[in-house]
C-alpha cells in the first residue's frame, strides 16, 4: 500500500483533507485521527470533492471528520492523521489548533456549559462573583480603549499640572459633552446648537465624546457619526463614564441647566483639571416667569424661583458660561463675573430656496409643540392675527408645521389655517411659502426656526420675544411687531411686495453668513477654550500663552 494524501483544514469542530491508495485507487483509505497523541476517531476517505475529480475522473477520496464534541476553546491541540493500515502520515500533518483568541461561537458554547453546570448554592455564587469581576474588567478595558489608553491620560495629567520632565502637550485633547438626551436635529434648536458646538470642538482639534443622561437614539444618527457616543451597552450612567475615564478629559461641556446642576460636582471630582463649560440652551426661569405673566398663573412663582436657583448654581460651578442670546448674557452678568459669560452662536447652513417668488404663496409658522410657547403662539396666531390678515387679503393661507401637534391645535383648521404637523424636510416647506411668522408671546433663548427661515432666504415676521437676542439689523428689525394688527400688516406686505420681500431675504442670508457661520462659531468658542487652556497651563507656561 502506498498512501498519498493531504491534511487541508483543522478546526476545533472538524478536520478535512484527502487520501488515496496509489496501489489500489478504487479502495477507500481508512484514516486514524489523534489529538495530542490520544485516539479521536476513524474516518474513511470516500467522499466526493470536485477539485479532486481531475486526478482520476471520479474524485471520491476526500474525508471530513467531525469531532463528537468541539475541542475546548482555551486548549492547544496537535491533530495528527495517518493511514490506519500502514501508519503513513498525510502531508501537512500534524496541524495545530491554537487557543481561541476571539470570543467566537465555540468559546460561548464552552463558557455556557461551565456556568450552567453547578449543584450547590456556593458554586452558583462563585460563578456569579466571577462574572461580576470579569464584567468590571471588560468595562474598564473598554473605557481604557476609548481613552486612548491610560498611559496617555496620565501623561496629559502630568503636563497639565506641570509635573514630570515631559512638557510636550498631548496631540489630541479630549472633550466630553453631557446632555440630558441624545440630540435629534429635527426636534429642537438645542439639538442643533449642541451638535454645532461639538463640530466646532472637533475643528479645534478635540476628540469629542457624548453621553446622554436619558436613553434615546444612538450614534446611528447621521449628525453623530463623527463622534464617540458612550452607549448604555458599556455604561449604566453618566457617572460611570466620568469614573471610568477619570482624569482623561480636558473639557467637559454641560448642556442645559438640569445637566449642569446635577453633574458639575461629579465632573469636579472625576475630572479635576478639566475646563467645565455650562451651555445655556435658554433660561428656563425667564421663560417660565413670562409664561406665568402671560397666562396669569401666580402658582408658577415657586417653579420660577427653583429654576433660577438651579441656573445660578450651575453657573457658579462652571469655569465658563455660554449662551446664544445677548439678552440672556446681559442678565447672567448681573450675578456673574463679566468675562465668565460668553455669547457663542450655533451654526446654521444657508440653503436659499430656488423657487421663485411668483411660484410661492402663503406663510408658515414652524415649531415643536412639546414646547409650551409654540402652542400658545399657534393659538394666538389663529385667533388674533390671521383674522387681521384675512381682512387685508382673504387669499393668504397659513400652514402650522411642527412635531407633536396636539389635537386642539389641529382643531384650528379652517379656510385660512392649515395644520400640517411634522415636516421631515423643511426645505420643501420653505420652497412653497413667501414668509414665515414667529408670534411668540413668551419664551427665552434664540429661536432656531427663525434662523432656519432666514437661512432659506425666507423673511420672518417676529414678535419682540421671537427676535430677542438676535440683534437683527435693518430691514430685518423692521419685521418685528407686538400687536396683531401690526404683525398682520407686515405679513401682508411681505406676501404682496416682491421687492421688499427680496430685500429682506437678502438681508437674512447676509445675517446668517455673518452671525451663524462655522467660522463665527469657531471664533466665539475659541475665546472660551483659550481662557480655559491658559488657566490650566503649568505656571511657567502661562506667561508665554
Amino acid at each position: 500500500m502506498r498512501v498519498r494524501g493531504y491534511f487541508d483544514v483543522a478546526t476545533r469542530r472538524r478536520v478535512t483533507g484527502w487520501a488515496r491508495d496509489l496501489d489500489n485507487p478504487d479502495c477507500p483509505v481508512s484514516l486514524v485521527v489523534t489529538v495530542n497523541g490520544a485516539f479521536a476517531g476513524r474516518v474513511l476517505a470516500d467522499s466526493f470533492r470536485g477539485d479532486l475529480k481531475k486526478i482520476d475522473g471520479v474524485g471520491r477520496f476526500a474525508f471530513d471528520f467531525r469531532f463528537a464534541e468541539p475541542l475546548p476553546p482555551l486548549g492547544r491541540f496537535d491533530i495528527d492523521i495517518r493511514g490506519e493500515l500502514d501508519g503513513t502520515r498525510l502531508k501537512k500533518s500534524p496541524r495545530t489548533v491554537e487557543p481561541a483568541a476571539v470570543f467566537d461561537a465555540d468559546m460561548r458554547h464552552a463558557m455556557a456549559n461551565v456556568f450552567a453546570s453547578f449543584d450547590t448554592d456556593a458554586e452558583a455564587e462563585a460563578r456569579l462573583a466571577f462574572l461580576a469581576e470579569q464584567t468590571e474588567a471588560i468595562l474598564k478595558a473598554g473605557a481604557n480603549l476609548r481613552s486612548e489608553l491610560a498611559r496617555e491620560a496620565r501623561r496629559r495629567m502630568r503636563w497639565r499640572t506641570g509635573q514630570g520632565d515631559d512638557q510636550t502637550p498631548p496631540a489630541r485633547p479630549r472633550a466630553l459633552v453631557i446632555d440630558d438626551r441624545v440630540p435629534e436635529m429635527e426636534r429642537d434648536a438645542g439639538s442643533v446648537a449642541i451638535v454645532s458646538h461639538m463640530q466646532s470642538l472637533a475643528r479645534h482639534g478635540y476628540d469629542v465624546s457624548l453621553v446622554a443622561a436619558k436613553p434615546g437614539r444612538t450614534a446611528t444618527a447621521a449628525c453623530l457619526k463623527d463622534f464617540t457616543v458612550f452607549s448604555s451597552v458599556w455604561y449604566g450612567s453618566v457617572e460611570e463614564v466620568l469614573a471610568r475615564h477619570a482624569r482623561s478629559f480636558d473639557v467637559v461641556y454641560l448642556h442645559r441647566s438640569n445637566t449642569a446642576f446635577v453633574y458639575a460636582p461629579l465632573v469636579r471630582h472625576y475630572q479635576p483639571s478639566a475646563q467645565v463649560i455650562y451651555a445655556v440652551a435658554d433660561l428656563a426661569s425667564l421663560r417660565l416667569r413670562r409664561q406665568a405673566e402671560r397666562e396669569q398663573r401666580p402658582e408658577l412663582a415657586a417653579l420660577v424661583r427653583r429654576h433660577a436657583e438651579q441656573e445660578l448654581r450651575a453657573c457658579q460651578q462652571a469655569d465658563a458660561v455660554i449662551t446664544h442670546s445677548s439678552v440672556e448674557a446681559a442678565l447672567l452678568r448681573r450675578s456673574l463675573r463679566h468675562d465668565k459669560v460668553r455669547v457663542v452662536p450655533f451654526a446654521v447652513s444657508s440653503q436659499p430656496t430656488r423657487t421663485p417668488f411668483a411660484s410661492r404663496t402663503g406663510l408658515a409658522f414652524i415649531g415643536g409643540y412639546e414646547h409650551a410657547p409654540n402652542v400658545d403662539a399657534a393659538l394666538w396666531l389663529a385667533e388674533r392675527i390671521m383674522p387681521e390678515v384675512t381682512r387685508l387679503n382673504p387669499a393668504i393661507r397659513c400652514s402650522l408645521a411642527g412635531s407633536a401637534m396636539p389635537d386642539h391645535v389641529r382643531a384650528l383648521a379652517n379656510e385660512t389655517i392649515l395644520p400640517i404637523g411634522a415636516v421631515p424636510d423643511l426645505s420643501t416647506l420653505f420652497g412653497s411659502v413667501r414668509l414665515t411668522v414667529a408670534p411668540l408671546t413668551f419664551g427665552a433663548g434664540i429661536k432656531g426656526k427663525v434662523l432656519e427661515s432666514l437661512a432659506a432666504g425666507i423673511p420672518c415676521v417676529c414678535t419682540p420675544i421671537a427676535a430677542e437676542g438676535l440683534g437683527l439689523p435693518e430691514p430685518l428689525s423692521l419685521l418685528v411687531a407686538n400687536e396683531p394688527a401690526s404683525l398682520a400688516a407686515l405679513m401682508v406686505r411681505l406676501h404682496e411686495d416682491e421687492a421688499f420681500n427680496a430685500l429682506c431675504a437678502e438681508a437674512g442670508l447676509a445675517y446668517i453668513a455673518e452671525r451663524n457661520s462655522h467660522d463665527a462659531v469657531d471664533r466665539a468658542l475659541e475665546g472660551v477654550l483659550r481662557a480655559g487652556r491658559v488657566s490650566s497651563l503649568p505656571p511657567a507656561a502661562r506667561g508665554a500663552a
